[in-house]
């Protein structure tokens, strides 16, 4: 119900712009591991990594994964063997999903690490980018703020009343430990989040990969 009524998503659907199909494939990537977790395969592993960088490549805030899966793999305390192969084949679809978007398009770069060199130089293009976004439309003017003072701000403006209560109502129950949310719902925005905070305002639709996290711990409310 919330997810049909988001006003950024509802918004951000009808341009063509590759933040909703972040946030979907975000939340696919999450899933996916937790679903790997009970019913370990290799093959499914090495789907993992080309999920993973589908996002990565579709918007490079997606590169959260990367510590959000970490994490919670670490929470599991795996052997050091199970550990190694489960990021090894990962890192490989990724690698792969990487050759097989680049290459083909003939790289200026010698191969075979034209296709990685190009990934890395599109993300300094992205980050040279955001650096030079000077100011950002806010309370009624153009300010120059960090991310940490207008994300929250501008969260709390652009969601429903209703979805806000509730997804205050989970927070209290969490700090009362009432109630337990999985780890899989509570890292990966944890991570995305911070990772924005150190980032220059650009606008809520940034934090969209979060918001079904966010929808799914009021759902739990």
């Amino acid at each position: 119900f919330f997810w049909a009524l988001d006003p950024t998503f509802l918004a951000w659907s009808t341009a063509v712009k590759n933040d909703v199909p972040t946030a979907f494939l975000f939340l696919a990537c999450v899933l996916l591991h937790r679903w790997l977790g009970e019913r370990p395969s290799s093959a499914a592993w090495l789907g993992l990594g080309v999920a993973v960088g589908m996002a990565c490549t579709c918007k490079m805030t997606a590169l959260a994964l990367f510590p959000s899966l970490l994490a919670l793999d670490l929470f599991e305390r795996l052997p050091l063997r199970e550990l190694s192969k489960r990021w090894g084949l990962l890192l490989l679809g990724f690698s792969g999903w990487l050759l097989l978007l680049y290459a083909p398009g003939g790289s200026s770069l010698a191969w075979p690490w034209g296709p990685f060199q190009e990934f890395f130089e599109r993300l300094q293009t992205a980050r040279g980018l955001q650096g030079g976004i000077q100011g950002s439309f806010f309370l009624g003017h153009v300010q120059d703020l960090p991310m940490w003072r207008y994300l929250p701000v501008a969260f709390l403006l652009k969601n429903p009343w209703p979805f806000l209560i509730l997804l205050l109502v989970a927070l209290v129950l969490v700090l009362r430990r009432s109630l337990a949310l999985p780890r899989h719902l509570v890292l990966p925005p944890i991570f995305l989040g911070a990772a924005l905070l150190f980032a220059s305002p650009q606008g809520v639709r940034y934090l969209l990969p979060a918001q079904p996290f966010f929808i799914l711990w009021a759902a739990y409310a």
